[in-house]
C-alpha cells in the first residue's frame, strides 16, 4: 500500500509537533496513529484541521 497519500508525508501535516516526532512518523505514519496534529493546508488553514496521520485528502503534498 502506498503511502503517498496519508498526512503523516504531507508536507502540511504536524508542523507544530517536534522535530523527531514529525521524522519519526513521515518514516512510518502506520506506527503513529494515535497522534492527532494540524493541517496547515492553505486550502483549509481557516478550519484549524486536528487529523491523524493515516487521514488523506486531495491537497496532499510530499513532505521536504
Amino acid at each position: 500500500m502506498s503511502l503517498n497519500n496519508h498526512c503523516g508525508t504531507c508536507g502540511h501535516f504536524g508542523t507544530e509537533l517536534p522535530h523527531q516526532q514529525l521524522i519519526q512518523i513521515r518514516v512510518n505514519p502506520e506506527e503513529s496513529a494515535d497522534v492527532v496534529a494540524g493541517c496547515h493546508s492553505p486550502e483549509v488553514a481557516n478550519l484549524h484541521l486536528q487529523v491523524s496521520p493515516q487521514g488523506s485528502c486531495d491537497a496532499w503534498t510530499p513532505a521536504a
